[in-house]
C-alpha cells in the first residue's frame, strides 16, 4: 500500500484528523465513507430491508459480472430474505483499500421459503422449504464509486449451505471436512 503525504483536515476543535492518501486519489475519509456504505449494506440484510440494502448499489452497478442496479438487487434481496426471513449477515472482517471493500461474514438463517430465482448459484432454485438453519462463510469484494457499488462479486461455501440443508451428504471421511471449521 503506498502512502502520501499527511495532510491536516478541516475538523472541529475538540477532533484533530488527518487525511492520508492512498492509491490513486484516494485517502482514508473516502474509504472509511466506503466502508461506511457497505455496513449499512449488513444492517440492511439484517433487518430484511430489500429497499435499504438496494439503495447501497449505483445505476448499472453489477452483481457477479450482471447489470442489476438498485432495482434488480431489491428483486434479489426480496427473494433471498423471502425463503430465508431470518437472513443475517455477522460481520467478521472488514477492510477497504482504493475503491474496493471487502468482507468476510458468516451468513446464517432459516430456509423456510422456495427460491424463484437463481441466487446461490441456482443450486437451489424452487427447492422447497426444508426449515434447516444454515451457517456458512462468505466473502464479497465490492467496488465503489460516488458513494456507492458499481460492482459486487463474492465467493460463497454454497455446497456447505446445501449440505446442512440436507441437500447433499456429509464427508464420508473419519477426519471430516478440513477446509470447515466444526460445527
Amino acid at each position: 500500500m503506498r502512502f502520501g503525504k499527511a495532510t491536516p483536515a478541516l475538523s472541529s476543535p475538540r477532533t484533530i484528523s488527518t487525511f492520508i492518501s492512498i492509491g490513486a486519489g484516494m485517502n482514508v475519509s473516502q474509504v472509511d465513507a466506503n466502508k461506511a456504505v457497505i455496513r449499512r449494506l449488513v444492517e440492511a440484510h439484517n433487518r430484511q430491508d430489500a429497499f435499504a440494502a438496494a439503495a447501497c448499489f449505483a445505476p448499472g452497478g453489477t452483481n457477479h459480472g450482471r447489470v442489476a442496479g438498485p432495482s434488480g438487487m431489491e428483486r434479489v434481496y426480496r427473494n433471498l430474505y423471502a425463503a430465508f426471513p431470518d437472513y443475517h449477515w455477522e460481520l467478521q472482517t472488514l477492510f477497504g483499500e482504493g475503491d474496493w471493500v471487502a468482507l468476510h461474514v458468516v451468513q446464517t438463517g432459516t430456509h423456510l421459503g422456495t427460491l424463484e430465482l437463481p441466487v446461490f448459484g441456482g443450486l437451489i432454485h424452487n427447492v422447497a422449504p426444508t426449515g434447516k438453519t444454515v451457517s456458512v462463510a462468505n466473502i464479497h469484494l465490492y467496488q465503489m464509486r460516488d458513494g456507492l457499488i458499481v460492482r459486487h462479486t463474492a465467493v460463497r461455501d454454497d455446497l456447505g449451505m446445501m449440505r446442512q440443508m440436507g441437500l447433499l451428504p456429509e464427508t464420508q471421511h473419519a477426519g471430516g471436512d478440513m477446509s470447515r471449521p466444526d460445527r
